[in-house]
């Protein structure tokens, strides 16, 4: 197999490989400093391990890959999904991560995972896309960024499991952790449900330092959503206007005044 050791980017879209060959690939081309894997389904286990020189690591609408290992390594982003069991170890220069397709179950989990998850010291973004149930606290979300102390922009895209029958329920309860870096808090698929209502009062109560809190109706699954599918009509629905009426009405009176309300 040939390998350009000059290349430093390679972009491989709906090409087959192994583990073996994509291995290959990282360790041979000594240069390559960006990588994007789109649609591989014959990848199942993937590791990404060091010394290397990526830096940026996208993979990508691979559906099969149960889990991706990377430790040891100097990357800067990670983009990743369909990926069922991410794992990240010593990699300090981490500063952008967009990720996950995470469902609610997996989020009432995060409490017991908290030993296992990553410091990442360095990570300045972190976009996560989760399936979640309107009728169930949304809090467990927050051990997420526990590792990431500077973390200075999260964005959540949430795509909801509607429940025919609404039920109330108390507010959930969290441990508090280090904000005091998050300058921007970015929530899109917002209901106006007790869910999202408290996740964002969450974020206004504890993070000392925001600046600007942005709230979109439109459901969006942004770049993780697989370019084969039909994104669906850009026109406005009625769930969206009654959304942002809800968002004004109960986000409006929680604001302090030195956080600026964004409503899309």
């Amino acid at each position: 197999m040939l390998c350009f050791k000059s290349l430093k980017a390679l972009n491989l879209t709906w090409v087959n490989m192994s583990r073996e060959v994509l291995e290959f690939i990282l360790h041979n081309c000594q240069y390559l400093e960006r990588l994007v894997v789109r649609g591989s389904n014959n990848l199942i286990n993937v590791e990404v391990s060091g010394p290397l020189a990526l830096k940026h690591l996208e993979i990508c609408f691979c559906y099969n890959i149960e889990c991706l290992t990377i430790h040891n390594a100097d990357l800067v982003s990670v983009k990743v999904s369909c990926v069922d069991t991410l794992v990240l170890d010593n990699v300090p220069m981490l500063t952008n991560v967009l990720t996950l397709r995470i469902s609610y179950d997996e989020a009432k989990q995060l409490k017991e995972m908290l030993h296992e998850l990553p410091q990442l010291p360095k990570l300045k973004q972190l976009t996560l896309n989760i399936l979640g149930e309107e009728d169930e606290s949304l809090l467990g979300l927050i051990s997420l960024i526990r590792g990431s102390s500077n973390l200075e922009k999260l964005v959540i895209k949430m795509n909801w499991v509607i429940k025919t029958g609404r039920r109330c329920r108390k507010l959930g309860k969290t441990i508090n952790y280090s904000l005091q870096h998050l300058k921007v808090f970015e929530l899109s698929g917002f209901l106006g449900c007790t869910s999202d209502v408290e996740l964002v009062k969450y974020f206004l109560e504890n993070a000392a330092a925001l600046e600007k809190n942005i709230i979109n109706p439109r459901w969006d699954q942004g770049d993780l959503c697989c370019p084969e599918f039909d994104r669906g009509s850009e026109e406005e629905t009625e769930e969206e206007r009654d959304a942002r009426r809800r968002a004004k009405q109960k986000l409006y009176r929680l604001i302090p005044s030195r956080v600026e309300l964004v409503i899309l």
